[in-house]
């Protein structure tokens, strides 16, 4: 079984490195060169959450839901899935803001922060079960917030692809 895990494995990868092989001529190529500059001292995180140069938090808004999301974790859940969440996503949030480039380049929002997203989902998952399961008024003012955050988030985007926003402000 651990042998045709590794092959799986492999053959996984097998695209990458072939890709690789063809383009620089070797098989394992660091593509971010001299790039590795982190700045764990000087974190740029609320320049990453809140900036309107690639604030996470400005062009992605329906994530402020998965942020209070986590007090719902944290109150109904057992504290053994609240807290490896909250700990993983602190540090994420840490490193990713403390690379020397912390907007990520040319993109729109913050683009690094989708690797997250898949843990963001239990606390997102958390208040949007609590607000559908309200009353009336609590739906609507869900349904009302989920589609205020989707249309400005495919607006900006329009705004981004016909460049009247460039993300480098």
């Amino acid at each position: 079984m651990i042998f045709l895990a590794g092959t799986a494995a492999f053959l996984v990868i097998l695209p990458q490195l072939l890709y690789w092989k063809a383009q620089t001529g070797h098989y394992i190529f660091n593509s971010y060169m001299d790039q590795g500059k982190f700045f764990f001292l000087e974190p740029q995180i609320i320049n990453g959450l809140f900036s309107y140069r690639k604030g996470w938090l400005i062009y992605t808004l329906i994530m402020i839901l998965a942020i209070f999301g986590f007090f719902l974790v944290a109150k109904n859940m057992r504290q053994i899935y609240f807290l490896p969440i909250l700990i993983f996503t602190v540090i994420n949030i840490y490193m990713v803001y403390s690379w020397w480039c912390w907007w990520y380049g040319g993109s729109y929002g913050s683009r690094p922060m989708i690797d997250i997203y898949g843990i963001m989902a239990i606390p997102m998952a958390a208040i949007l079960e609590k607000m559908l399961s309200g009353k009336i008024r609590l739906k609507s003012i869900a349904a009302v917030l989920l589609l205020g955050f989707i249309w400005l988030n495919q607006f900006q985007m329009n705004q981004y692809r016909t460049s009247l926003y460039t993300g480098t402000a």
